[in-house]
């Protein structure tokens, strides 16, 4: 509830960075910052985008989240339209960069992903930024709030807190990030597409939470 009036606020007015760090509760702030108009919109390969990465960086090390491997950017490439309304358009290649970070469980033979993607559609010709609140700050910031939950509660089994982009459909970025991790054969402790037991997607929080597939 406080969520969802938070958001409808925020459809209102857009609050600055330097009004948010007061905000209580913490996911409030979280939503505040990511959606702020210094992200510009989070367009994947952005300034802003980064900027974000950034933060969602700074609140899994304070939370204390473990990285997965030497850090929670993951990097990868992909093809996408020039037009996204028109998917036979001409494509270009875009390289975009996930956030991942595990919280250990006391059985590690299984992993539990709950992802959320962080990019946003940028901002207009006109320079109008959409600011992207509902789709999908309010995602990063239930996530932030799981992986706080979890530190203090410590889970049976791993538990993968993944921010991803660009905007994926269902769970098909973390499961292309297990798959790329397998076949690459690159170390990461208890973690692989064999191990990874569900994915929790978490989507627009003010109206509804994707629960996608269990693998």
């Amino acid at each position: 509830m406080l969520l969802s009036a938070l958001l409808l606020t925020s459809v209102m007015t857009v609050p600055a960075i330097s009004d948010c760090a007061d905000l209580e509760p913490q996911p409030w702030a979280d939503l505040c910052v990511i959606s702020s108009d210094e992200m510009k919109g989070r367009l994947v390969e952005t300034e802003g985008n980064a900027r974000a990465r950034a933060y969602i960086i700074e609140r899994l090390t304070e939370i204390g989240v473990d990285t997965v491997g030497d850090s929670y950017e993951h990097p990868f490439s992909y093809e996408q339209a020039l037009d996204f309304r028109d998917p036979d358009s001409p494509r270009e290649t875009v390289n975009a960069v996930n956030v991942i970070g595990v919280i250990p469980g006391a059985d590690r033979s299984r992993a539990i992903a709950v992802t959320a993607h962080y990019d946003h559609v940028g901002q207009n010709e006109a320079g109008e930024i959409y600011n992207g609140a509902d789709d999908n700050a309010s995602g990063v910031a239930a996530l932030l709030a799981t992986a706080e939950h979890f530190i203090a509660n410590p889970p049976q089994h791993d538990i993968l807190i993944m921010r991803s982009t660009p905007r994926n459909p269902a769970c098909a970025a973390p499961v292309r990030w297990f798959q790329t991790r397998s076949r690459a054969r690159r170390p990461s402790p208890s973690i692989s597409i064999s191990t990874c037991w569900a994915i929790a997607r978490t989507m627009i929080s003010g109206r509804r939470v994707r629960i996608t597939r269990r693998l």
